[in-house]
C-alpha cells in the first residue's frame, strides 16, 4: 500500500488559499489585482487533515501505531494517533516536508474482511513491540462506524 500525505492535503489545503477571482482592492483607482500570496495553515491543521486510519482494503497484514504531531510542538502533547498498514520510514518520509514529526508506539496484525464487515486486531510488532490495540480499535471504530465487529486481543503474531 502506497502512503501519501501531499495528495490529500492538496485538497485540503485548496480551501485555505485565496479565491483567485478576488479582486485586491489597494486603491480604487488601481486595475483590478487579484490576491497572490498564499495563506498558511496552522500546524495543528496540517495535524488535523492526515487521516488517522490508512489500512489494506482487505487480507492480513502488518500494522503500526504513531503518534504525529507538529515538529514545532513535539515537547507537548497534542498528538494524533494513525494507523497505518505501511512501513514507518516511509510515513517519516511522508510527513517531515509538511513540517510534522511522528513516532511509532507499536505495532501488530490486523484481519480486515469487509465482506463479512469485520476487522480483528492482535499481536505485535518484532521491531516496535506491541502497540495498544485498544487505541487502534478506537480509530477503526470511528474510520468504519458500519462494521459489526472490530475487536482484538493481545495473542498470537
Amino acid at each position: 500500500m502506497a502512503f501519501n500525505f501531499i495528495p490529500h492535503l492538496d485538497l485540503e489545503l485548496d480551501r485555505y488559499l485565496p479565491d483567485p477571482c478576488e479582486p485586491d482592492l489597494v486603491s480604487s483607482q488601481s486595475p483590478k489585482r487579484f490576491h497572490t500570496t498564499k495563506r498558511t495553515m496552522s500546524s495543528q491543521a496540517v495535524v488535523d487533515a492526515v487521516p488517522p486510519v490508512e489500512i489494506d482494503e482487505e487480507g492480513r497484514f502488518k500494522y503500526i501505531l504513531l503518534k504525529l504531531w507538529a515538529a514545532d510542538h513535539k515537547d507537548e502533547e497534542d498528538f494524533k494517533y494513525l494507523i497505518r498498514g505501511d512501513i514507518y520510514e516511509e510515513v517519516y518520509a511522508g510527513v517531515t516536508p509538511l513540517g510534522l514529526d511522528v513516532e511509532c508506539v507499536g505495532g501488530g496484525r490486523i484481519l480486515h474482511e469487509p465482506d463479512e464487515k469485520k476487522i480483528f486486531v492482535y499481536g505485535y510488532s518484532q521491531g516496535f513491540g506491541k502497540a495498544d490495540h485498544s487505541i487502534a480499535c478506537d480509530l477503526l471504530r470511528k474510520r468504519f462506524p458500519h462494521y459489526e465487529s472490530i475487536d482484538w486481543k493481545d495473542e498470537g503474531y
